[in-house]
């Protein structure tokens, strides 16, 4: 198996993949933990891809003259999709509020 070429990547897919693989690595931990992961060293595998992918992210963050971590604050979604993060502006009462106006 083969690394994968993170300059390929843009900063934004490359947080969206970062935040998918720690997410991906919660789950396999509960699995271990329940006895339910068949092989045990993907979790190895993945804390490893994972930590390259935030080495990059600060490699570009030092060639950019950005402080740490600003490349995920600035791209980080907050687990919502983009474009639900840009329909949903006002919070969860925004249309609750509209029909009581109206």
């Amino acid at each position: 198996m083969g690394t994968i070429d993170f300059n390929a990547f843009d900063d934004a897919a490359l947080v969206a993949s970062l935040s998918e693989r720690v997410a991906t690595l919660a789950r396999a931990r509960f699995a271990h933990a329940a006895n339910k992961l068949e092989n045990s060293a993907s979790l190895g595998r993945m804390r490893t891809e994972i930590a390259r992918m935030k080495t990059e992210l600060r490699r570009r963050e030092i060639a950019n003259g950005m402080p740490k971590n600003a490349l995920e604050a600035l791209h980080r979604t907050k687990g919502i999709a983009p474009e639900a993060a840009q329909a949903s502006k006002g919070g969860f009462l925004a249309g609750l509020v509209d029909k009581i106006d109206g």
